[in-house]
């Protein structure tokens, strides 16, 4: 890419001299040439020149802020469209965030400066008094909203921490994440009120802001849809959010779903199109492509597993499988414990005293994706709490999966005996090869009949003192992990036509985004629209293929 890329753009858009040295300054170059190079595409490809914007008194509220997601926002976008509803952006002040939407097809905007966005900061202050503990703080309401929930959500995310402790000096640090929450509570209200929308799309509706205006939504009545990145490339999971499931993951099914792939007609297709897809995505390194959690590794045998890691071959192997203490920590169902830091930490206290088994402890390997788009160097959370945990070294019995090492998660599931998480998607995977999955959280797959659930911490840590006598999960079960899986991996996702994209096999898991048809009246009848606007209609929770 050329160097004058970010600066002819400003150019195209009648900015001064002066304006560009600014704008080069303020904004990270590489970001917005990447940007630019999104809307390119965009303005090469689709001709709007004879569209007609759609005008509507029902509107749906859309924004993700960004261009090379405002792609992928599109095709939910341009379905509501074909319903006859009308979208308006919720988006910063910019014109290339304005161009790229009008594009496309949105030439309605909505801004948080059109807002009031005063506050008492006493209030913030009284709200933080009355937090004693942790339960208080996530659980507790300000205008019927979860401000506490999110605001430690986003502050975990952003100072990177895995638990925090109620004192003083936590308060003072989590106080200007409160007052942001509290202000984006107000603004969304507003912001409600004023555009009226019948439904609002959101893709991260956990961390401020989009959690306060879910919330507002869940409370108002009005229908959340979200968007995720699929399990591969050039897919993607569709869900509806009303207050009855607001806590409900956007890859878990719904009663309705479940019901239906609980009672169609299966046969051994249906188990070959499962594991085949699970082996293919793996094997492609394509698997949650999206933070490049294949990259770099590869298949090892049962003896491979075995000799690299020291393993006795005459124990069973319990695998846990950690997640990223920071990332999403409470946006969905209900913990056995405070967070996953304190899970992992408590976990792996037990296994220490349980030596009848080998025990694997796997990092989890977006650790390093999401260090390097982050620019943060160092250990990941997990091995800091291994040497709290054992700080004179592990026991021989335990064994450290480290983030960067090569083995493929698919490989695991042929060796290992059980699987432990809180609710990843790898408790699906490992019941699938009959694995038995220990949760430690609802919320996704739990209590459906293939996985080992509790109800409280001291009932599953008292589960792993003697976990080597559970016995693997019968052919029942595993038909149940199955079913469900297919209902996740198969129906589930959209595949798009009309736009491309692609997460990079790098290590930075870079995204390429494009668009494929040549007008909007084309994008408009494209299949994924289609589909989209027929679930729209139906009403249903999960978008099925």
């Amino acid at each position: 890419m050329e160097n004058t890329t970010f600066k002819n753009f400003l150019a195209k858009l009648g900015v001064s001299d002066f304006g560009k040295d600014i704008y080069s300054r303020i904004f990270n170059k590489k970001n917005w040439d990447s940007e630019y190079l999104v809307y390119s595409n965009i303005q090469d490809k689709i001709s709007n020149k004879k569209y007609s914007y759609i005008k509507s008194e029902k509107k749906v509220l859309i924004g993700t802020g960004s261009p090379s997601t405002i792609l992928q926002e599109s095709i939910i976008a341009k379905a509501f469209e074909k319903i006859g509803v009308q979208p308006v952006a919720w988006v910063p002040r910019g014109k290339l965030i304005k161009k790229t939407y009008k594009l496309l097809g949105t030439n309605k905007f909505v801004h948080n400066d059109q807002f009031d966005n005063n506050l008492n900061i006493d209030e913030a202050d009284s709200f933080l008094d009355l937090v004693i503990n942790h339960n208080d703080l996530i659980n507790k309401e300000w205008k019927n909203t979860r401000v506490g929930r999110f605001a430690l959500s986003t502050m975990m995310r952003k100072e990177r921490l895995g638990q925090i402790t109620i004192n003083q000096n936590q308060k003072k640090l989590l106080r200007p994440y409160i007052i942001n929450s509290m202000i984006y509570t107000n603004i969304a209200d507003q912001l409600l009120n004023f555009v009226k929308p019948s439904a609002v799309v959101l893709v991260d509706r956990g961390y401020t802001p989009g959690g306060e205006i879910f919330d507002l939504c869940m409370n108002k009545k009005i229908p959340v849809y979200t968007w995720n990145v699929g399990h591969k490339n050039q897919c993607f999971i569709y869900k509806k959010y009303e207050k009855t499931n607001r806590d409900s993951h956007p890859y878990s099914l719904s009663k309705k779903s479940w019901n239906i792939l609980q009672n169609q007609e299966w046969s051994d297709q249906n188990e070959k199109k499962v594991i085949q897809e699970i082996k293919d995505c793996y094997n492609s390194k394509e698997w949650f492509a999206e933070v490049g959690t294949q990259v770099g590794t590869s298949s090892k045998t049962k003896d491979d597993i075995i000799n690299e890691y020291n393993l006795d071959k005459n124990k069973k192997t319990a695998c846990v499988f950690s997640h990223i203490y920071w990332d999403a920590t409470f946006f969905w169902g209900v913990d056995l414990f405070k967070n996953y830091q304190e899970w992992f930490e408590e976990t792996l206290k037990l296994a220490c005293k349980n030596t009848n088994l080998n025990w694997l402890l796997k990092v989890h390997p977006a650790n390093l994706t999401k260090n390097l788009r982050d620019g943060v160097e160092g250990a990941p959370s997990e091995i800091q709490s291994i040497k709290k945990i054992a700080p004179k070294g592990l026991p021989n019995h335990i064994k450290v999966i480290n983030a960067d090492d090569n083995i493929s998660t698919l490989s695991l599931f042929e060796f290992i005996d059980y699987c432990l998480t809180v609710r990843g998607t790898v408790g699906i995977e490992a019941a699938v090869f009959g694995k038995r999955t220990l949760t430690a959280g609802t919320g996704r797959y739990d209590r459906l009949g293939f996985t080992t659930d509790f109800d409280s911490k001291g009932e599953y840590l008292k589960q792993l003192e003697t976990l080597e006598t559970a016995k693997l999960i019968n052919e029942e079960q595993r038909m149940l992990a199955l079913k469900y899986a297919y209902g996740i991996l198969i129906q589930r996702p959209m595949k798009t036509i009309a736009i491309n994209t692609k997460n990079e096999k790098n290590e930075h898991a870079d995204l390429k985004v494009s668009i494929n048809t040549e007008s909007l009246a084309d994008y408009l009848s494209s299949p994924e629209v289609i589909k989209l606007a027929r679930w729209l209609k139906s009403k249903d929770e999960d978008y099925l293929s």
